[in-house]
């Protein structure tokens, strides 16, 4: 069911999540909240930047359907539906159509919060009033890999959510997919954020080898393949200076002594298919990622296998924040 305002808010719900955009959150949790539901659990799903600009929507979005945002949104409240949660859609404003150059959506975002003051303010407000109303217990917001302004702005307000002693609630971040499917892309993403070291840091891996490794796993997808002008040559540029930097930040980054994040794995085996079948509602969306349903499966199955799972488990994992405050 869709609520049409915080203040639409009726009852409690002891799970909220945070989807920067619509598809996030199923993409992400989806096996999760189906199991959260399926125990009688009451969830939210809140949409921060689900506001496009029609206009420039064309240029600036590639994958924009036909029927533009009524489409997407369509397909999000199917998806939803097929989850059995309800959802609210607080309609700030894309990150794409935020920046004069929408490619610049994606970096190391230094002082996103004093650049984006006033809308992460009014998020965080928002967020927080969400909270309240709902009597969550567990936030769950994006990690920010992928290193999205977006994500990154709505991880943020985890970093400091500004609790209400009224309203105790645990914050996890959970690891924003497809972007976790991309490989190194979540060590970075923590050592960047400089809250927790990756457990296998200690492995050495040479700016060469990740940067091979990150170019076999993007380069055949299908948002990329429609690039046909010096694609692979362009691409492996672009990498090789991301990759350069973010070294560079890793590097410089001091962990926070007395903070870092503890791994919550959650086998959603019994609810894979569900998941499957909401992500695919995405009809617009999923095709910028993945090539096919049986892609698609891959993908997900070999996330659960390169985080620890085994053969009849598919794990997703989140990241609660302990230490001090």
């Amino acid at each position: 069911m869709k609520l049409a305002s915080v203040d639409s808010i009726r009852r409690s719900y002891p799970h909220v999540y945070i989807s920067p955009h619509m598809d996030d959150a199923v993409l992400s949790c989806g096996g999760r909240i189906a199991m959260q539901v399926s125990r009688g659990e009451g969830v939210l799903v809140v949409t921060a930047f689900s506001e496009i600009d029609e206009a420039r929507a064309a240029s600036a979005m590639p994958g924009i359907p036909p029927g533009g945002l009524r489409e997407m949104q369509a397909e999000d409240e199917i998806a939803l539906g097929r989850l059995g949660v309800d959802y609210l859609r607080l309609d700030y404003r894309d990150g794409a159509f935020r920046e004069r150059f929408p490619l610049l959506r994606y970096g190391l975002h230094f002082r996103a919060e004093e650049r984006f003051a006033r809308i992460f303010g009014k998020i965080r407000t928002d967020i927080a009033r969400i909270c309240t109303a709902a009597a969550c217990r567990n936030l769950y917001l994006p990690l920010g890999i992928g290193q999205h302004i977006d994500h990154h702005l709505v991880f943020l307000i985890g970093r400091h959510p500004g609790r209400n002693p009224g309203n105790p609630f645990e914050v996890s971040f959970y690891e924003d997919i497809p972007y976790a499917l991309i490989p190194h892309a979540l060590d970075y993403r923590l050592r960047a954020i400089g809250l927790a070291p990756f457990p296998n840091s200690c492995e050495r891996t040479s700016i060469r080898e990740k940067i091979m490794a990150i170019h076999r796993a993007v380069r055949h997808l299908p948002s990329l393949t429609r690039i046909r002008f010096f694609r692979k040559g362009l691409l492996l540029i672009a990498l090789s200076a991301g990759i350069v930097c973010m070294e560079a930040v890793g590097r410089l980054t001091r962990y926070q002594r007395g903070a870092w994040l503890q791994p919550e794995l959650f086998d959603a085996a019994p609810f894979f298919e569900k998941k499957v079948a909401a992500i695919l509602d995405y009809r617009s969306q999923i095709c910028l990622f993945f090539e096919s349903e049986e892609a698609l499966r891959g993908s997900l199955m070999q996330y659960s296998l390169d985080i620890g799972g085994s053969a009849g488990q598919y794990l997703e994992r989140c990241w609660r924040r302990i230490g001090r405050d």
